[in-house]
């Protein structure tokens, strides 16, 4: 690590803590050396641990999207109306309020810098949530990253913040020179930095000296190049804390670091497969149950390490706390005014008492659920595909969200010392403090512990079916005013018909070939008026036209083969709430199909090919 520049003259401390909150990407609860993982080198973290009250049993949800909507908001991730990690479920309603809107409008500096995953259109931005400067990192690009949205449109390719950014080197590494600005540049005011990475998401990829360096280690090479993933982001941290030091700001700064969710023991690219169990139990020394995506301790439980010199005392602690304490704190620490009365509510309470050893936090029931993709039953393989797409044949929402119940759910409640798991019907009760493992199921034992977590866990869910929506699909903005058109993906409609499925990157597209396929999107019009519509779309064959109606109008095309395809102009009236896109098929019944993407409308005025 490069020696750290002469420390400038110390600037005058402002009254009110700095904010710096790192997040990790897929690191499971032990894959730092301090927690006795034997091949990990995590340095930097080992020392902030050190430096912190480290939380043992802190909670994030399961997934990606799902915790940065709870961390945001401070509100459960179902209650929020994000309900998946892609589909259009990986949208915070722009109803929502985010710590960033609270913290700025009190005088704050507020930056994200690294990955969003909570919208992908204009209009749920970071810069559109209350951070005032963003950097957007591509999910997952861990070497010359392009420093854009993911699947950005072809047609807005050169236009903010779709455009092609692209910087030579570690993403890490990137991520911390942009943080490293923003210090620089707002040390002289109150700031709150968003700092989440996007390691170590798979694919693992580092550079081959360092995976070399594990493998002597003894790793196997996909351990190993996890690992080396990990060094480099541990490395990377360690930049963004040493220039705290430099610029002496580290005193007045609170800083706090976890993982978004659990570990993810399978990776693609250069080292594609899954780990050993050899591999695996050198990952998870706690020998937590359950990884990503799971309820069990190893797809919910982080480590939570909060650090303020001189007002936080060092030591681990195991109270539980959730993702969602994360807003209540911030603004807590800051002495920002609290929400307004008839604000959403929270679900989430500040640490502060705690953290400041100003007293204890009150006995509490956490709550918690799995990932709601809509009605799994009847998800469909696409042609030559041999996984289910979560996007498959009747999407509708709505349906979905009216079939949601209490008896169906995946669910856990959380006291302080037993948690219940519910998985449909099946109900386990653990007693954490004796098996932490949850190994052993204690129901029967415990009888009106196991009846009274279930009632309050009914009660939690039944109350975010009642007054929120968990399967709504994002509001496309059409005519926003300085946004770079309106984009629509086709993997965020409120429904489908015909035969969508996933394709080959169903996380991000649908195909079709049916006659009479329609996808609908739901709309808000901001500006009425006349707009070119441009269809993104790997169109393989002739024979096949695309339409787009929005309110009473409608325009189309004949598709020829290619990925761009201008459908013409549409005047869009302001009380359109859908817009629905329509294929047709010419009559030609062996034609291979069509893979869509976007669709994108701009000013009809707009010279953009």
């Amino acid at each position: 690590m490069a020696a750290a520049p002469s420390a400038p003259a110390a600037s005058s401390a402002p009254a009110r803590p700095n904010f710096l909150i790192i997040l990790s990407d897929d690191q499971g609860y032990d894959d730092l050396s301090s927690h006795g993982n034997r091949f990990a080198e995590t340095p930097r973290l080992d020392r902030l641990a050190a430096q912190s009250r480290e939380f043992t049993q802190f909670y994030v949800e399961p997934a990606c999207a799902p915790t940065r909507a709870s961390l945001l908001t401070g509100r459960s991730f179902v209650r929020t109306g994000v309900w998946s990690v892609h589909f259009g479920g990986d949208y915070l309603p722009l109803e929502e309020t985010t710590f960033a809107e609270r913290l700025r409008d009190a005088g704050y500096a507020t930056a994200c810098i690294g990955k969003w995953h909570n919208g992908k259109i204009p209009g749920y931005l970071p810069g559109d949530r209350g951070f005032q400067t963003v950097t957007i990192a591509d999910l997952y690009i861990h070497q010359n990253n392009g420093f854009h949205i993911s699947n950005a449109p072809k047609v807005l390719a050169d236009v903010a913040p779709y455009a092609d950014r692209t910087r030579s080197g570690d993403t890490a590494d990137r991520l911390a020179d942009d943080a490293i600005a923003f210090l620089r540049e707002n040390k002289d005011r109150p700031f709150c930095l968003y700092l989440p990475h996007i390691a170590v998401h798979s694919p693992w990829e580092a550079p081959p000296e360092l995976i070399e360096k594990y493998r002597k280690k003894g790793c196997s090479e996909r351990l190993a190049a996890l690992y080396a993933l990990l060094e480099q982001m541990d490395h990377a941290i360690g930049r963004v804390l040493d220039e705290l030091d430099t610029l002496q700001l580290a005193q007045n700064t609170v800083v706090l670091f976890f993982s978004d969710n659990g570990a993810v023991h399978t990776t693609v690219g250069t080292h594609a497969g899954r780990l050993t169990p050899a591999d695996i139990a050198v990952r998870n020394v706690s020998q937590l149950r359950g990884a990503k995506a799971s309820i069990f301790e190893g797809g919910i439980r982080s480590p939570l390490m909060v650090r303020w010199p001189g007002k936080i005392s060092p030591r681990k602690t195991d109270v539980i706390a959730h993702v969602t304490d994360v807003f209540p704190t911030l603004i807590d620490l800051a002495g920002a005014p609290p929400p307004p009365t008839g604000a959403k509510r929270l679900d989430g309470i500040s640490l502060k008492p705690l953290l400041l050893d100003a007293g204890t936090l009150p006995e509490r029931t956490l709550f918690g659920s799995e990932l709601n993709i809509p009605a799994p039953t009847r998800m469909k393989s696409a042609p030559g595909q041999t996984k289910a797409s979560p996007v498959r044949e009747g999407l509708d929402l709505e349906a979905d969200r009216a079939a949601a119940n209490y008896g169906n759910a995946h669910l856990y409640a959380r006291t302080q010392r037993f948690k219940l798991v519910k998985r449909g019907a099946k109900r386990e009760l653990f007693d954490m403090a004796a098996d932490p493992a949850e190994k052993t199921d204690v129901s029967v034992q415990f009888p009106a512990e196991a009846a009274a977590l279930g009632a309050s866990l009914k009660h939690w869910y039944e109350d975010i079916l009642a007054h929120d929506r968990p399967y709504q699909a994002p509001l496309h903005l059409i005519g926003r005013p300085g946004a770079p058109g309106a984009v629509m993906h086709f993997n965020c409609a409120r429904q489908l018909t015909g035969d969508f499925v996933g394709n080959g990157e169903w996380a991000h597209s649908l195909q079709a070939s049916k006659s009479g396929s329609t996808a609908t999107f739901a709309v808000r019009v901001v500006t009425p008026g006349r707009y070119r519509v441009v269809l993104e779309a790997t169109v393989k064959a002739n024979g096949f036209r695309g339409a787009l109606t929005c309110g009473d109008r409608t325009t189309s095309a004949v598709l020829a083969p290619g990925e761009v395809h201008e459908l013409g102009t549409i005047d869009v009236p302001a009380n359109a709430s859908e817009a629905v896109f329509t294929l047709e098929q010419n009559g030609h019944a062996d034609t291979a199909g069509v893979e869509f993407w976007n669709i994108v409308l701009l000013t009809a005025s707009s010279s953009k090919s």
